[in-house]
């Protein structure tokens, strides 16, 4: 468990293949491989990559994570089964993203996800996104189709997934499954993201746009001295 705050990346971090070892080290991220506790106030501005083994998560803040607030990503990345602008895989019983968002572009050969990849259906009972947005690029690398991407998470995997008050630029914003319920939840264009008002249930306390940070896009107040 534990908690990680205030923690960033600007550094490039790649996955290394050491088959030969009886061991792939798949899980990449700019934060945590993996962090079954909370990670806050956070970021990863480097790119990140792993195509080495079976599963290859790859996320902008954790490759596998539970709780995931006021974070942001603007790094490249690349998964080779799963990718996630913020999170590859959510794990644990309760898991959480929210007040998060992703401007890099994300890419996988199969399946990639906006804010979210997928829940790990072993580990996670509830799922729950509140207050991100997406206005990154997904790309699908191989032989995947349009339906591996999700504008804010790729799959729920057969687990509940609540989405409140969440946004991107690219539809559909759940990719496949059923087992969700939306509240808020819309697509928006690249430039009506860059108007707060436009993106109902946004707390002008914690969020708040500026034309000369994040390209005009709504930034974390309290990660104003990271931009």
């Amino acid at each position: 468990t534990g908690k990680i705050e205030r923690c960033g990346n600007e550094s490039d971090v790649s996955s290394v293949d050491i088959e030969d070892e009886g061991y792939w080290a798949a899980d990449v991220a700019g934060i945590a491989g993996k962090s079954t506790g909370k990670i806050n106030l956070s970021w990863n501005k480097g790119n990140i990559c792993t195509d080495a083994g079976a599963q290859g998560n790859a996320g902008g803040i954790a490759a596998l994570g539970s709780e995931i607030i006021n974070c942001y990503n603007s790094g490249y990345v690349y998964g080779r089964i799963y990718a996630g602008g913020i999170v590859g895989g959510v794990i644990g019983e309760q898991s959480i993203v929210e007040n998060c968002y992703n401007a890099g572009e994300v890419a996988s050969k199969y399946t990639v996800g906006g804010i979210i990849c997928y829940p790990d259906s072993d580990m996670v009972r509830r799922c729950t996104m509140n207050n991100c947005y997406n206005n990154g690029d997904l790309v699908i690398t191989g032989t995947g189709s349009s339906t591996n991407i999700g504008g804010l998470i790729c799959y729920t995997n057969g687990i509940g997934v609540n989405i409140n008050y969440s946004y991107s630029h690219i539809t559909p914003l759940v990719g496949v499954g059923n087992t969700f319920t939306l509240n808020n939840v819309a697509y928006k264009s690249l430039s009506s993201m860059k108007n707060l008002s436009n993106l109902t249930g946004f707390d002008s306390s914690v969020w708040t746009t500026d034309p000369n940070i994040n390209e005009g896009y709504p930034y974390l107040i309290a990660l104003k001295d990271t931009y």
